[in-house]
């Protein structure tokens, strides 16, 4: 019998319908089920590998074109009547469920069928591709690729029950949970806090009132790390092993980045409440929060026109936002008649700025304009420029008002262009500010441009499920750009190529922490963002 060189495990993307196997289970169950006493299992974080015996291929995605065989038992019949060749194979995590595809076709044509011990204890066929699947998985009409003979698959049911016995079982309705992955270390370290208070400010009024759809809504945080190694992991944990209904949050870019692959994977709703460098396109991903369209003309424009700034000079965090937004406002200066004299980034856990501002003092610009890692980059710049003696005109694209707070009286002085401020006069944000207040008391963060979004994503969300009425991802992604909300920061659509109009405010930082509001701009349009997504 030829042997199998190299299988992959994969854990079930689908909670109430299928089992999910804790990782220390499905080591002994699985070495219970396929008898192969040489079995090892390595952790290669969304897959785990099955080796037996023999050294992994050097390309585990492609397979000799020959028969495949899967032993039930050792030395035992083939649980799988017939493999064709050329085809590869994977194992799921549930029991000895096969899956094959020609090595040369395209990802989208993988064939999925899963085992579902809740309505058939052999097996049930998946279509064609990953986007349809879902809707034919359960049916049983549908042709079978792979056949497993019934006689020795019992064996398999008798070991998969023996892993129920252990204490699994399969998922039970949960509460609607929304996930947030978010640095609750690293750069965004300081203002991590509000966003998640915000968060659950939310979230208590929405279940006070009856929850979603007569559903209590959960949180769940997980600290990305404010970057892509952190984020995957926490994207992983949320979306393909705690399958999360929506995932709500700010990060930065490199952790969007990073996480967008699994959200298209899990096929979850992503609400981004980050302001960020613009055109992040997916179909599952909103935007609530400003890009570049939006937050550079207030600052430069009042450069220009009011201090009478003719040269600049741009500082940032080197990564995608960083570059993203002072690629556009280097463009957009130098089309209304300015000159960026000087250039210049640090990564985007930099803390000493030395060199850059030994630059900035030799180059001597009218105007410093900065896109740093929302949280601890800007304080340590600010802090920096001020204790270097630098007396030039300041507009942070990357700072909010809870971290200018943070700063102290370094940040005095500081431009900045915003959607929300806490002086804004309305009711809904005296709603939002006296709720934050009763909840948290003396631990209340300030809230800011990047906590208040936070709410307002929340109900957005809860809009979206409740007009499409279920919680299915693909219906409320499609629900989410004809919804509105209207909280501390006005009505909020994000119906502009999965963006919002925003009202925008440029404000400059008082000696007491406070934004004093310079301008205001009704109903800025983000422009072309994702001029090709379909909703």
């Amino acid at each position: 019998m030829p042997r199998i060189e190299e299988a992959r495990v994969f854990r079930s993307l689908f909670e109430d319908k299928f089992l999910i196997v804790r990782r220390h289970l499905l080591a002994r169950g699985l070495r219970s089920l396929l008898g192969t006493p040489d079995l090892e299992i390595t952790d290669d974080r969304l897959i785990r590998r099955i080796v037996f015996g023999a050294a992994p291929t050097k390309s585990p995605e492609l397979w000799r074109s020959r028969p495949l065989w899967l032993p039930a038992r050792p030395r035992g019949e083939a649980c799988v009547e017939t493999i064709e060749p050329g085809e590869i194979i994977e194992i799921e995590c549930n029991a000895c469920v096969i899956t094959s595809t020609d090595s040369k076709i395209t990802p989208d044509e993988v064939r999925f069928p899963f085992v579902n011990p809740a309505t058939n204890p052999l097996f049930v066929q998946g279509e064609k591709t990953v986007d349809n699947f879902r809707k034919k998985v359960m049916n049983p009409a549908a042709k079978f690729s792979v056949r497993f003979r019934r006689r020795l698959l019992t064996a398999s049911a008798i070991t998969l029950a023996a892993l129920l016995s252990t204490g699994l079982s399969p998922a039970k309705a949960q509460d609607v949970k929304i996930g947030i992955p978010i640095g609750l270390s690293g750069a965004n370290s300081v203002v991590a806090p509000s966003v998640v208070q915000a968060a659950k400010l939310a979230v208590a009024e929405i279940n006070a009132k009856g929850g979603i759809l007569g559903k209590q809504v959960a949180l769940d945080v997980a600290d990305d790390g404010s970057g892509a190694d952190g984020a995957v992991k926490a994207f992983n944990s949320l979306v393909l092993q705690k399958n999360v209904n929506a995932i709500i949050t700010m990060e930065t870019s490199a952790a969007r980045n990073a996480g967008l692959p699994i959200v298209s994977r899990g096929k979850v709703p992503f609400i981004y409440t980050s302001s960020y460098e613009g055109r992040s396109c997916n179909r599952f991903l909103y935007v609530d929060a400003w890009v570049p369209e939006q937050q550079v003309p207030p600052i430069v424009d009042y450069f220009q026109k009011e201090k009478g700034a003719k040269t600049f000079f741009l500082v940032g965090s080197d990564y995608a936002f960083g570059r993203g937004m002072l690629a556009f406002t280097r463009k957009y200066i130098e089309a209304h008649g300015g000159k960026v004299i000087g250039e210049e980034y640090l990564p985007m856990d930099a803390s000493d700025w030395t060199p850059v501002l030994s630059k900035l003092r030799t180059a001597h610009p009218d105007a410093l304009i900065s896109s740093t890692a929302g949280g601890a980059p800007n304080v340590t710049l600010t802090k920096q420029l001020r204790g270097a003696g630098l007396q030039v005109l300041f507009g942070n694209l990357g700072v909010d008002e809870g971290t200018a707070k943070t700063i102290g009286a370094d940040a005095t002085g500081t431009y900045m262009s915003q959607s929300y401020l806490t002086t804004l006069d309305n009711p809904e944000n005296k709603a939002f500010v006296g709720g934050l207040q009763k909840m948290f008391g003396t631990d209340m963060k300030t809230p800011n441009d990047l906590s208040e979004p936070e709410y307002d994503g929340i109900y957005l969300y809860k809009a979206a499920v409740e007009k499409a009425g279920t919680f299915d991802a693909v219906a409320v992604a499609h629900a989410l750009p004809t919804v509105s909300f209207t909280g501390a920061r006005g009505p909020i659509a994000m119906d502009k190529q999965h963006h919002a109009p925003l009202t925008m405010y440029l404000g400059q930082v008082a000696a007491d922490g406070s934004v004093r509001v310079i301008q205001s701009f009704p109903n800025v349009d983000p422009g072309e963002q994702c001029p090709k997504l379909k909703s």
